[in-house]
């Protein structure tokens, strides 16, 4: 009897942990950015847009927290696009990744490595529902005051579908926060 009651309970633990997992993976499908990191997966924990109505320009980011190490990696994507309703393909952008250290402290930082063939293809932007599908293929530089060696950052077989808000004037906005 005891025996029986045993397995019961190894067979419940087990069928439990199996429901667990597959819960954490379908978090991380689930994801509104997700791209290859120097060939490693690179799944975002949090994602937000902007279009400037008055800049006619969308402001795209995706932040990976490492809770582990207090550690965040933020990817940021700017791009002009004029006509909402229309799919396009383009290399005119602009985009930096930076490694926070203990929620404010910038410990790495990379631009956009204009040698490269950057290019990001928008897919649909739903102006009803207010989000943005495309995919991307980034290449970006270490910034010199990190160090002068031209290390390079690649994202690659990038996809997102990010929720934005529509602001007046972007930078004019940032300016404010800042001022907060």
């Amino acid at each position: 009897m005891k025996a029986s009651f045993l397995i019961l309970i190894v067979s419940a633990l087990f069928f439990i942990s199996s429901c667990q997992k597959e819960k954490e993976t379908e978090v991380l499908t689930n994801s509104s950015l997700i791209a290859k990191k120097n060939s490693n997966n690179w799944i975002s924990t949090d994602t937000w847009g902007s279009y400037s109505e008055a800049e006619q320009k969308f402001y795209l980011n995706a932040l990976k927290r490492h809770p582990k190490n207090d550690q965040e990696e933020e990817l940021s994507i700017s791009f002009a696009m004029k006509d909402l309703n229309s799919p396009m393909v383009t290399s005119d952008f602009s985009s930096e990744w930076v490694r926070v250290v203990g929620g404010s402290s910038v410990a790495d930082g990379y631009h956009i490595d204009s040698r490269a063939e950057n290019k990001i293809e928008i897919l649909s932007v739903d102006t009803q529902k207010k989000i943005i599908t495309g995919k991307f293929s980034i290449q970006l530089v270490r910034d010199s005051k990190f160090s002068d060696k031209g290390e390079t950052l690649t994202f690659q077989s990038g996809y997102f579908s990010v929720s934005y808000s529509e602001v007046d004037n972007y930078k004019s906005q940032l300016k404010f926060l800042r001022q907060l």
